[in-house]
């Protein structure tokens, strides 16, 4: 069982780098650990971080320092 990702609220994570079009390198891991782990989430946030790391890949969403 993964260890839990300690004061991490997925959903606003996820609010925020879609209402800001912009991702941090902390969020990023974060969503990326997410997916690799046992993390409870539903199937639209499994989509939407899917969609985010998508965007990542095509370069329409850049990884930012902060």
């Amino acid at each position: 069982m993964a260890a839990p990702i300690p004061s991490f609220d997925l959903q606003q994570t996820l609010d925020r780098i879609e209402s800001s079009g912009r991702l941090s390198r902390q969020d990023y891991l974060s969503l990326v650990k997410c997916l690799l782990s046992d993390y409870k989430m539903d199937d639209d946030q499994r989509r939407a971080i899917n969609r985010i790391l998508e965007r990542v890949q095509h370069r329409r969403l850049m990884v930012t320092e902060r």
